[in-house]
């Protein structure tokens, strides 16, 4: 794991001394721990930790259920909750903010030298997990990864561009 980490160390490094926000840099250094963390635990305990958020989640959704089918607003299989992996979902927000964080961190940095940081982090937490028990990587968990922090990228450089906000090339 601590290899793992000085890896991402290296990687971010650019990112540290250039960031100019010690807000920026301190969340680019959380985020990096939750990676490495969350990509380190053994299957067991993720699977522990999902279905407990699951429960959370399901004991506050049922009660706006509930009220809102009392009020006859909308029928009941109308207001089922869209079965969604919560790790999918943590892959995605995490690596949308990962992305919003680089960005921030160097505002003129290129569309194509994000997307490789991104690439980078995502194809490595996948490949870390071989080395951990009863973890396997997905090629899907990537793909996640890349649509949540190219979403970002995308909508940065959109906005930024309809803006006049000056920025590197592609």
């Amino acid at each position: 794991m601590s290899l793992w980490l000085a890896f991402y160390l290296c990687l971010f490094q650019p990112y540290w001394h250039g960031v100019t926000s010690k807000l920026v840099r301190i969340f680019l250094g959380l985020t990096v721990v939750v990676l490495v963390v969350g990509v380190t635990l053994p299957g067991w305990v993720k699977n522990d930790l999902r279905r407990d958020a699951i429960r959370e989640i399901k004991s506050c959704i049922v009660p706006v259920e509930h009220m809102v089918v009392g009020m006859h607003v909308v029928d009941v299989p109308s207001f089922k909750m869209l079965k969604v992996d919560i790790t999918h979902l943590a892959h995605f927000l995490l690596f949308s903010f990962l992305a919003l964080l680089l960005i921030l961190g160097n505002p003129k940095s290129s569309v194509s030298l994000v997307l490789t940081y991104l690439a980078l982090i995502a194809c490595s937490t996948e490949l870390m997990q071989f080395y951990i028990e009863e973890r396997s990587p997905l090629v899907q968990d990537f793909m996640i990864d890349m649509a949540g922090g190219g979403m970002v990228v995308l909508g940065w450089y959109l906005i930024g561009s309809s803006k006049g906000i000056e920025r590197a090339d592609v």
